[in-house]
């Protein structure tokens, strides 16, 4: 890579950062091309040189988000745990994530079409392969009833994935709501931690 590709990689990556950290105080919607260049200590004109629009940005940002929590679900997914202990650290992380406070749920606005094309995206070619892994992993362990097939637990994912793209879903006063259904997802009606 040449000096110039070099600067221009370390200033996109600069206004990704400066909008992450925008996105995470002030949401989405409430944030400005203007308002990133401050943050960046650049100016409008060169966040459009690299961005062509906001929602350019916004798709750069939340594909960066989620590489970065990619590579923690795989690195949990590939280090031996066992699946109960991995289910128990996907239900951790599911209610930090959907804490009121959470920036993820900033930085990543459920309600723009283009989010949700990169979320589907993840969710086809990322997502079900790693979950249909773990479901023989939990089949192999005894964990998991062995007469279920690996396409009944993924509809069973679906069922709960679209569940949480409902408005309602995200709203804070719904928190235990979240809860409840992350806890029924991963072990059923009349299923309890061990």
């Amino acid at each position: 890579m040449n000096g110039y590709e070099k600067r221009r990689q370390r200033t996109r990556r600069k206004i990704r950062e400066a909008a992450t950290r925008l996105f995470a105080r002030t949401g989405y919607h409430d944030s400005s091309i203007s308002g990133i260049a401050r943050e960046a200590g650049t100016s409008p004109a060169t966040i459009y040189n690299h961005f062509n629009s906001k929602e350019s940005l916004l798709e750069s940002v939340v594909r960066e988000t989620l590489d970065e929590r990619w590579q923690t679900f795989l690195a949990m997914h590939q280090s031996g745990l066992s699946f109960r202990q991995k289910m128990e650290a996907l239900i951790s992380e599911k209610i930090a994530q959907e804490h009121p406070d959470s920036d993820l749920l900033r930085i990543i606005p459920l309600d723009v079409p283009a989010v949700q094309t990169i979320l589907e995206e993840y969710y086809q070619q990322k997502t079900i392969p790693m979950f249909r892994e773990m479901v023989r992993q939990g089949k192999t362990e005894g964990t998991l009833n062995p007469d279920l097939s690996e396409d009944a637990v993924l509809f069973y994912l679906e069922l709960f994935r679209r569940s949480q793209s409902h408005p309602d879903f995200l709203a804070p006063a719904n928190t235990e709501l979240r809860k409840g259904l992350v806890h029924l997802f991963f072990y059923g009606l009349l299923g309890q931690k061990k």
